[in-house]
């Protein structure tokens, strides 16, 4: 076992009777998965099937025994991103995501994983998971007090900043856009600030639906929202839907507001370098800049160089 303060070599069978034997001894839940496509189970004890309401054999066919399976849909690129990414230089990890119970419902969990390289040359990763879903939810309900948006439902700049610098993570590609109502301010004057709010709570809609639930939607202030999504894997992908978004934006203002020319300028940032929320907004926000003054209604990805 490739395990600093051990000494002498372990065969493969005295290893695993060696992970079994503190996976019974320690209080927590414990699970140990192979470091392959859909992370194999390697082991799992008892307190953390009590944790998830299965049995081991309930818990193997219904997962396949892949503990990705295990993850919530939501969680899933995340957590595989993460832990594919940190794995190449990291031995300890720390992760946290949410697995799914027999019932269906949600465990949250924080994940402290140590790498291990067997005697086969697979790498394993064991790890110690604390249940942390009333703390959870505790903080869910307060950070959605203090920093959602209170017209549109969805995060304002304090939260998206703060989500920003918790979630941004090394090696992993993300993208970062800004959304801007062109004209905006017509729509206020000629019908009146009520439809404004009305076409601002359409826009912060229309953003929620059209990316995924872990993705963050932001109000900025005024007219102006932000997108940050990470893993990102297709900026393409991410260029249609901003498409679809214009069109959508386009045809709902025109409909309501047959006065006023109002579209949408997206300017956004594809990359893999960590950046503070500052960084990015620069950055997209000089591209935004460069779309108003030839043209606006359309969008533009700047795609880092590796």
């Amino acid at each position: 076992m490739d395990n600093e303060g051990m000494r002498g070599k372990m065969s493969e069978a005295a290893q695993y009777e060696l992970i079994e034997l503190l996976c019974r001894m320690m209080p927590g839940g414990i699970i140990g998965i192979y470091i392959e496509k859909g992370f194999p189970l390697y082991v799992i004890n008892d307190t953390m099937l009590q944790m998830l309401g299965y049995t081991y054999d309930e818990f193997v066919e219904r997962t396949g025994g892949m503990m990705l399976n295990a993850v919530c849909a939501a969680d899933r690129d995340i957590v595989q991103a993460l832990l594919s990414a940190r794995v190449k230089w990291e031995k300890q990890l720390a992760v946290e995501y949410r697995i799914i119970r027999k019932d269906g419902s949600f465990l949250w969990v924080h994940d402290v994983g140590r790498k291990l390289t067997m005697e086969d040359g697979r790498q394993v990763i064991i790890s110690v998971l604390v249940d942390i879903s009333d703390s959870r939810k505790m903080r869910d309900r307060l950070m959605e007090e203090a920093e959602k948006d209170y017209l549109t439902g969805v995060f304002n700049r304090k939260g998206g900043e703060i989500l920003i610098s918790r979630h941004m993570q090394k090696d992993v590609p993300y993208i970062f856009l800004m959304f801007d109502l062109d004209n905006f301010k017509n729509v206020n004057d000629l019908y009146g600030h009520n439809e404004g709010d009305i076409m601002l709570r359409f826009m912060g809609g229309l953003l929620k639906r059209s990316f995924r639930a872990s993705d963050f939607v932001i109000r900025l202030g005024g007219d102006e929202f932000a997108l940050f999504a990470q893993p990102c894997h297709s900026p393409e992908a991410v260029s249609e839907i901003a498409e679809r978004i214009i069109r959508s934006y386009e045809e709902e203002a025109g409909r309501r507001y047959p006065l006023v020319s109002t579209s949408v300028s997206i300017g956004g940032i594809y990359g893999t370098q960590e950046r503070t929320f500052s960084e990015l907004y620069k950055m997209a926000d000089r591209i935004l800049y460069g779309i108003k003054r030839n043209g606006k209604g359309r969008c533009e990805i700047l795609q880092e160089q590796e």
